[in-house]
């Protein structure tokens, strides 16, 4: 029953999720911003948004994750809503960074809370399900989101959000607590003492700065580059990433089947090499072949990641720690939002390029340099 109502929330964070990541970038462009600008208030923004999570998280060890998971969904809803009736900067600055507070620290609860229904030696197959069904939602609300675009405009399109961002608090009060919580809360930063524990934030980072494609520039490429509309854009980027929860699903097995460095590695290795052929290769069809690949390839390391975040952690301080990597992934996302508008103002080969020499450099970090026992 607890994996039930977690699996809806999660298909609704996945709706929540892609949804904005293409409504704000298209809705930014039309009121005048240009990569650089978007670059600046998406940064700045993340910034903001990374002063709080790791002493929320380490209460949430301590009092259980309904809390959390209900709190942070408000947060987007507050954000979306500041965004949606207010184009002043100061407005979109601060509604994208309760945003980006709500996004970065919630997938990091459900990652808690999925250990605390799962057995390590099945994590990998418990979290490829759950990034299935986000991924599944993700994918097919790029198109429905595009689509209320195009139909309906911006304000009615935030809406809905704000509306499927109030029904993930509902569901998450629904929640039960399924661990002990009798330890007292811990604030150390200990774990990054640890071998894996400094690799693995490093990792965390690399894969918040690879993320330079997908926070925004993506979208403003498909509208110039292709000279595609916001219901164009959605209906192929969901066409190319729908092959990302099939792989998702069958990606957390073999995590636990063949373990987390060669997963890793190997989806890390795809994932750049793919990047690599997106600097020559920037026709529609060709591009879209890399998209849909590289949401083939992504699960590998990305569920393989979030088993290591899962693991590296001592149970009781569990949600701590893995918001600490959340911290490093957004310290990772926060320079994407900088740079990308401004590399992509030169060239978007320069976007592409950044993100196959951060996927290679991670993937080597992993396989050469940490030491896991799955």
């Amino acid at each position: 029953m607890e994996t039930n109502k977690t699996l809806i929330f999660t298909l609704l964070y996945g709706f929540v999720f892609a949804s904005l990541a293409i409504t704000i970038p298209l809705y930014l462009d039309s009121i005048g911003y240009s990569l650089s600008e978007m670059g600046v208030v998406l940064g700045t923004a993340a910034l903001l948004s990374s002063f709080i999570g790791i002493g929320l998280a380490a209460l949430g060890d301590r009092f259980g994750r309904k809390f959390l998971l209900s709190l942070y969904p408000a947060a987007s809803a507050l954000g979306t809503g500041m965004i949606a009736a207010f184009a002043s900067l100061p407005a979109i600055v601060l509604g994208n960074a309760l945003w980006d507070f709500a996004k970065n620290n919630t997938w990091n609860t459900i990652l808690a809370r999925i250990s605390d229904l799962s057995k390590k030696e099945n994590r990998g197959f418990a979290v490829g399900m759950f990034s299935a069904a986000f991924a599944l939602t993700y994918a097919l609300s790029h198109f429905i989101a595009g689509s209320l675009i195009s139909a309906l405009g911006f304000f009615s399109t935030f809406s809905i959000i704000i509306a499927a961002s109030l029904s993930m608090s509902a569901v998450a009060l629904l929640f039960k607590e399924t661990a002990n919580r009798n330890h007292r809360v811990s604030l150390s930063l200990g774990i990054l003492r640890t071998r894996n524990g400094a690799l693995n934030f490093l990792v965390s980072f690399l894969t918040g700065l690879s993320d330079i494609v997908y926070i925004y520039v993506i979208y403003i490429f498909f509208k110039y580059h292709f000279g595609l509309d916001a219901a164009q854009t959605g209906f192929f980027l969901a066409l190319a990433l729908l092959v990302w929860p099939v792989a998702s699903y069958f990606s957390g097995p073999l995590v636990d089947k063949y373990g987390i460095k060669k997963a890793m590695s190997l989806g890390a290795l795809a994932n750049g090499l793919l990047w690599v052929a997106a600097i020559f290769f920037q026709e529609f069809w060709p591009f879209m072949l890399i998209i849909a690949l590289d949401a083939l390839f992504w699960p590998l390391f990305s569920i393989g990641g979030q088993k290591l975040s899962s693991i590296i952690p001592e149970k009781e301080n569990l949600g701590r720690d893995v918001s600490i990597f959340g911290i490093a992934y957004v310290f990772g996302i926060i320079v994407a939002s900088f740079a990308g508008g401004f590399l992509a103002e030169i060239s978007f080969s320069l976007v592409f390029a950044v993100r196959a020499a951060v996927m290679l450099l991670a993937g080597f970090t992993v396989f050469f340099l940490m030491k896991v026992k799955d």
